[in-house]
């Protein structure tokens, strides 16, 4: 063989295996993606489906501490409660902004860790550093089923 076909058939091997190769779909946990949250941002409303939660429990212990919920891509909020009641948000995520407020829990019926229905508001100011601006008063509710 010579030169130009050894590095046509490289090549071509090449090409096969780029071509060949696809992503495996995203695998999610039973019971995830089945919830909405909408917020309102300087009068925009917004909302989000396929958002699902998850509970961990305090350490050493099987006491609920803590619920996570978002939908992978551009909300995320967390918080520490095990009841119906208001909370301090601990994390809150929307788009590049990053939010400080408070939760709201009106619907606490969990059954495990990842099923059940968590029901509630929020109210937080946002930040976003990629513009260094503020928006506060932003409003919002969530509505999981898992």
């Amino acid at each position: 063989m010579n030169k130009f076909t050894k590095g046509f058939l490289f090549l071509l091997f090449i090409a096969v295996s780029i071509t060949g190769c696809k992503l495996d779909p995203p695998i999610y946990p039973e019971g995830a993606g089945s919830g909405t949250v909408t917020y309102t941002i300087n009068g925009t409303t917004t909302t989000k489906h396929n958002v699902s939660f998850v509970m961990t429990a305090a350490s050493g212990t099987t006491t609920p501490a803590s619920i996570y919920m978002g939908n992978d891509t551009d909300f995320g909020l967390a918080f520490d409660g095990s009841s119906k009641g208001t909370f301090d948000i601990g994390i809150l995520v929307i788009g590049d902004a990053l939010g400080t407020g408070t939760v709201t829990v009106t619907t606490y019926d969990l059954t495990d860790s990842t099923h059940g229905t968590l029901k509630g508001t929020f109210t937080a100011d946002l930040y976003d550093s990629t513009t260094n601006t503020t928006t506060s008063n932003v409003t919002g509710t969530f509505d999981i089923q898992q």
